[in-house]
């Protein structure tokens, strides 16, 4: 039998969801290698739609560690009114019911290991409760496309070694996001090869908790001669214990930490995170082997490493984070250009963050509209901080008084509706100031839409010497040269063939093969 590593105190479900007409039962599992004195039991309910505190918080129990043993056996339990209790064999020590009385339509269960003398948390996992089997496959099925194999990209460049177990590794994994995305693909692409592959978070959509597995616990799940692949975009504060994780083999890949001074303004909680992961970068040359997405970010870790004196693991690859069908993926949609005097769609997708400079899409479009009235832009994707989507709201309706027909938020979209979005495109707007590779920028480039971007360093790599690229946002003067590329059928086919051209130079990268080399190259 293989050596594992020592676990560390967890909390772990034995179960992947709780189901009320089958009784509502589940069961905890304690891995506690010390003493209990210093920990408590913490169960929670919120609302599974709205996890937040209070408005989405049903309610707390809190339980005298001391009571139980390896494991405890519970029931989530419906009152007839629409409430729900929790059972767990002992007496709760204390507990809170939300006097708001909040009846989401669907729940979840967290269970919280605490400090007693610190009240940190030390292990945490969460359980989606559904009333029924119905609600159960409906929630399931809303994130099945990130389950499905994608036989277009798989590679046949490398073949590792029989009995490999991988382990996919990151904080926060959510597959519409280009992080998680780009780790769903490579999960398919290793399962494809047979290899025994597990997803591995401590944040995720609890509609995909039966395909990946919860971060606290991982030291126990591990054998001595496995790999961990971990992806590196944020701070975290379990990468110390990551490392010392013996006998194991361990490979980095760096996509970059905004910089903190872009998101001060908005987020300041978010600017001190990425200020946090900046200095954790120098703990990244500790990987057996490191990889990174693009040339200007391999030379942000090379000077990082030279200043803290840190020595790279050997070469620092670089492999495209995204995974495709090869050159196949490039394939030009049609174009609504401006020249025949249709409404323009100037088009972003990505983040709604702060040094992404939505703002600055929104300047541009008051000024390309008093060229072209009916133009509009779409904004694809999540706005999660309060701040700044205010903030746009008030640049968009009284700074610039554009018209709520002329901007479409869309929030985050499915797959279909993305290509879609790509498809009705005139043309695809990036104004951001902090970019590790701009995925987007290359799906709008492999579609034949015409890219116009702020010539970051990244940007500028990834464009490859096609788009249309500014370093100044003087934004009367873009909406002219904008027109002018949309009038212009000679110049647009120039401009979208040369982005063909780069676009398939790119997604011949994009294979997976890359990935494959770095777990066949192990040794």
């Amino acid at each position: 039998m293989r050596e594992r590593n020592a676990p560390a105190p967890t909390v772990e479900f034995q179960d992947k969801e709780i189901v009320l007409d089958h009784g509502g039962a589940f069961t905890l599992k304690f891995s506690i290698p010390g003493s209990r004195s210093d920990l408590r039991l913490i169960i929670d309910i919120y609302d599974l739609d709205n996890p937040v505190h209070p408005e989405g918080h049903v309610g707390w129990w809190r339980y005298d560690f001391d009571s139980f043993g390896r494991q405890a056996v519970g029931r989530v339990a419906a009152g007839q009114d629409g409430s729900l209790d929790v059972e767990l064999g002992i007496p709760a020590a204390d507990s809170w019911r939300n006097p708001a009385d909040p009846r989401p339509k669907r729940w979840t269960l967290i269970a919280v290991l605490r400090s007693s003398i610190t009240n940190a948390i030390v292990s945490l996992q969460r359980i989606p409760v559904l009333r029924s089997d119905s609600e159960l496959i409906g929630l399931r099925a809303a994130a099945q496309g990130a389950l499905e194999p994608r036989g277009d990209i798989i590679s046949m460049h490398y073949i590792l070694p029989a009995r490999t177990r991988i382990h996919l590794v990151l904080p926060n994994l959510f597959p519409r996001d280009a992080v998680g995305k780009l780790m769903f693909d490579l999960r398919n692409i290793l399962a494809q090869h047979r290899s025994d592959v597990t997803l591995v978070a401590d944040n995720f959509d609890l509609a995909l908790n039966h395909i990946i597995e919860y971060r606290d616990g991982l030291s126990s799940r591990l054998m001595a001669g496995d790999t961990l692949v971990y992806s590196f975009s944020t701070h975290d504060p379990k990468l110390a214990e990551l490392l010392s994780f013996k006998d194991v083999y361990k490979i980095g890949y760096f996509h970059g930490v905004t910089q903190p001074r872009l998101l001060q303004v908005f987020d300041p909680e978010l600017s001190m995170t990425c200020a946090k992961a900046i200095k954790q970068i120098p703990l990244l040359a500790e990987f057996d082997q490191l990889a990174t997405n693009s040339q200007y970010n391999l030379k942000q870790l090379h000077a990082i490493f030279q200043k803290e004196g840190c020595k790279a693991p050997g070469e620092i690859k670089v492999i495209p984070p995204a995974l495709t069908a090869g050159t196949d993926a490039v394939h030009a949609l049609p174009q609504r250009a401006g020249a025949d005097g249709r409404s323009s769609l100037l088009l972003y997708v990505g983040r709604i963050k702060s040094h992404k400079r939505i703002e600055d899409i929104l300047h541009l479009l008051a000024e390309y509209r008093k060229l072209r009235p009916a133009a509009r832009c779409m904004l694809v994707g999540e706005a999660d901080n309060r701040a700044y989507r205010d903030y746009l709201r008030w640049v968009q309706h009284d700074q610039l008084q554009l018209p709520d027909e002329s901007v479409e938020w869309t929030g985050s979209v499915s797959e279909a509706q993305l290509e879609q979005a790509y498809a009705g495109a005139s043309a695809y707007i990036c104004m951001s100031e902090d970019e590790g590779f701009c995925v987007p920028i290359f799906e709008a480039m492999a579609r034949g839409v015409p890219v116009f971007a702020y010539g970051h360093p990244a940007v500028r790599e990834t464009a490859g010497g096609a788009g249309v690229l500014f370093n100044e946002k003087t934004f009367d003067h873009l909406a002219r040269q904008l027109d002018l590329l949309l009038t212009s059928p000679v110049l647009l086919d120039k401009v979208v063939q040369a982005q063909l051209a780069r676009a398939r130079a790119l997604s011949a990268e994009m294979d997976g093969s890359g990935f494959l080399q770095m777990l066949s190259d192990k040794t």
